[in-house]
């Protein structure tokens, strides 16, 4: 008799707390999540500590370093993280997603949320992404979302807009 396939479970995103440093320590220190973040190497733990005290720090969402991020969870288990920073009339955000979750659409799912949970936090604002030009998976999240090219960094991260937009 055939089996149905188990429904995969939906991405629920939910504020980082301080309790989360440690699932966060985790993917920061991987190689293959930090390959396309920054220079590309894992961050140390003072690099960590001084992340997380940043993402804490509680800034109202109209500051200009105002920051939110977001866990991402499966089955009330971390899964990735959504981060989301305000910068120059936009909001920035990035995602990150542990390695024995990739494959299976949730990146996309993750960035489907993440959408609307930004919006909620900061207003009606452009939101921002700034991609590797050799990620190619994040590309094609971004665009299926409505994210479109605008330009690129001096140090040669490709940069995608969406507008806000209502409903």
């Amino acid at each position: 008799m055939p089996t149905t396939p188990s429904p995969v479970p939906d991405i629920v995103l939910r504020r980082f707390t301080r309790t989360d440093t440690e699932f966060f320590s985790r993917l920061a220190t991987d190689e293959r999540v930090t390959r396309f973040v920054g220079d590309g190497r894992p961050w140390d733990s003072d690099f960590i500590a001084a992340r997380v005290d940043s993402a804490l720090g509680g800034l109202p969402p109209g500051h200009p370093e105002a920051k939110r991020w977001f866990i991402a969870s499966l089955d009330d288990e971390p899964a990735g993280l959504v981060v989301s920073s305000r910068h120059d009339g936009a909001v920035e955000i990035g995602y990150w997603l542990a390695p024995e979750h990739w494959g299976k659409g949730l990146a996309g799912r993750m960035v489907a949320r993440a959408i609307p949970a930004v919006w909620d936090a900061y207003g009606s604002i452009p939101l921002s992404a700034r991609v590797d030009p050799e990620n190619g998976a994040s590309v094609r999240i971004l665009t299926r979302h409505g994210f479109r090219p605008d330009g690129a960094t001096p140090e040669g991260l490709d940069v995608y807009r969406l507008e806000h937009r209502s409903g």
